[in-house]
């Protein structure tokens, strides 16, 4: 009883929160992408490391720095690393699955495009959300977020825009 009262208040805390660990001021959502232009190896964040994933429910393991999403061509994806909180400590998982690009069903963010992703496997409760695509500078953002968002524990996975290198050279 008490895990899906647990269960019920993170996503309760998920849906009514500001996401203000977002940086809006400087991450635009994307409005505009094409699913191949996001295929390919997104990696996690130093703050993912540093922060928030080493203090998750008070817990003090530090993870492998070797967290990464795998998106292809097909719309499989491999999730390597990905966090699982228990009872009693942080391990680590690997996951497979389909994705899948999709507007956000959010009122206010309809044009922004976020990720799906699906598994056979069951995925751990943080994964089976849609995360909106940000911008910042040439990389795409996604902000993965692991309990109430205002909490700061989340994992952040960046890729290069496609081109991005060219552009600048």
């Amino acid at each position: 009883m008490k895990k899906h009262i647990t269960i019920i208040s993170i996503l309760c805390l998920l849906l009514i929160s500001c996401f203000e660990v977002v940086d809006t001021k400087n991450n635009k959502p994307v409005t505009k992408v094409n699913q191949s232009d996001l295929t390919g190896v997104w990696k996690a964040d130093k703050f993912s490391y540093e922060f928030s994933v080493k203090n998750i429910d008070g817990k003090t393991q530090k993870p492998e720095d070797t967290i990464s999403l795998l998106l292809n061509r097909d719309g499989t994806f491999m999730f390597k690393n990905a966090l699982e909180v228990s009872e009693d400590s942080i391990i680590q998982k690997n996951y497979t699955g389909t994705w899948e690009l999709a507007k956000r069903i959010q009122k206010g963010y309809e044009n922004q495009y976020a990720i799906n992703l699906n598994s056979k496997n069951k995925l751990p409760l943080y994964l089976r959300f849609s995360f909106p695509i940000y911008k910042k500078n040439n990389q795409y953002e996604l902000f993965i977020f692991i309990g109430d968002p205002d909490s700061g524990e989340r994992i952040g996975l960046k890729k290069d825009v496609p081109g991005s290198l060219e552009k600048e050279n």
